[in-house]
């Protein structure tokens, strides 16, 4: 799946994206809206939100800042929870120490994170 940004923002909150670039789809959530106080402060938006792949990391933003540009998702793409949240992608993707670990530029997770990246980026150009 392969989206384009056509906004790095969400309200008043900017995300990591270029307008314009074109990103893989890593993962889609089903986003309930803030479940604390703090997550409330923020104001982001319930709705669809995706993980699109950077090189090293993932940006987690609404729908709405993209256009779709190809809607096939991954034969390899699991549905599962991460805490309360239910996620559709990558299997690593469902995992919340490959999050928290790749957040945090742990390597092992880094090396994972690479090479999940090397297959969505093959699939994205195997079915365009």
């Amino acid at each position: 799946m392969r989206v384009k940004c056509l906004d790095r923002t969400a309200g008043d909150v900017p995300f990591r994206l270029d307008v314009g670039r074109e990103y893989v789809v890593l993962a889609l959530e089903a986003y309930a809206g803030p479940a604390s106080e703090v997550g409330k402060s923020i104001n982001l938006p319930a709705g669809l939100w995706v993980f699109v792949g950077l090189e090293g990391e993932y940006v987690w933003a609404p729908i709405s800042c993209f256009e779709v540009i190809d809607a096939k998702v991954s034969p390899l793409w699991k549905l599962g929870q991460v805490r309360r949240r239910w996620l559709l992608g990558y299997p690593p993707m469902l995992d919340e120490a490959f999050q928290t670990g790749v957040e945090r530029g742990d390597e092992q997770f880094l090396r994972q994170y690479s090479e999940m990246m090397k297959v969505a980026n093959d699939e994205a150009l195997l079915f365009s």
